[in-house]
């Protein structure tokens, strides 16, 4: 197929067995399959390149959430993130987007966000950002989800430490209290605390610090809390 869609004859069959849908929705996800796809992604097309992305996409309209959260078809969007424009991305993206909580809390949909946050232009990051800010203490305590607030703290740690921290400095979830101090109480949650406050600026973390000094009895009741009030104490 490879060898095909890289002909300039073999790609008019190519192109043509992509106008069959419904082969390509089956096909996309299959172990073996992927790998074709994958590498079709990978090639550099001389102009005028073939629409195969415009077959590919108006196939998969609507089954890009189910895509990514496939453990092969994981790896197919992964590839469309690392090697192809936007124009070729932008369905799969605003898809993605749209069923933003389901892909980064599955086990491959992780990665797929991961790739997102690596690859995608800035006001896409900066979407994915708003997005796992918005629910972040949900996030911060998935096992799956986490991964793609860490990824995002090493592609963009500027931009994302300052999202983060705006957030945490923000009501939680009873309204109450600061969602730093939700988070602090937390064995998984707390994490986040500790690989944000290093990284952050002395006036960030002047902000995190004021958030969780009214509730320090609180904190030092918990054995997670307690080892941020210390840390923050130190630093």
């Amino acid at each position: 197929v490879v060898e095909l869609a890289t002909n300039c004859y073999g790609t008019h069959v190519v192109q043509k067995a992509l106008e069959c849908d419904e082969e390509i929705k089956v096909g996309l996800p299959l172990e073996h399959a992927s790998h074709v796809w994958s590498r079709i992604m990978e090639l550099t097309w001389s102009p005028p390149a073939p629409p195969i992305f415009a077959y590919v996409n108006n196939a998969l309209r609507g089954r890009w959430v189910e895509l990514a959260t496939h453990e092969t078809g994981s790896l197919v969007v992964q590839h469309l993130f690392e090697n192809c424009v936007e124009e070729d991305t932008k369905d799969c993206l605003e898809e993605i987007f749209r069923g933003f909580q389901v892909v980064v809390k599955d086990q491959w949909g992780s990665f797929v966000i991961q790739h997102m946050l690596e690859h995608a232009l800035s006001e896409h990051r900066s979407r994915a950002l708003s997005l796992l800010s918005a629910s972040l203490l949900q996030y911060a305590t998935d096992a799956q989800a986490i991964k793609s607030i860490d990824k995002a703290l090493k592609v963009c740690p500027e931009e994302a430490a300052e999202v983060f921290v705006t957030r945490l400095c923000e009501p939680g979830k009873t309204g109450r209290r600061p969602l730093i101090v939700d988070l602090a109480l937390n064995n998984n949650g707390s994490q986040l605390i500790t690989q944000l406050a290093p990284m952050a600026t002395l006036d960030q973390r002047k902000r995190l610090d004021a958030a969780l000094k009214k509730h320090v009895v609180t904190l030092k009741g918990n054995k997670a809390g307690s080892r941020i009030v210390w840390m923050f104490e130190r630093m």
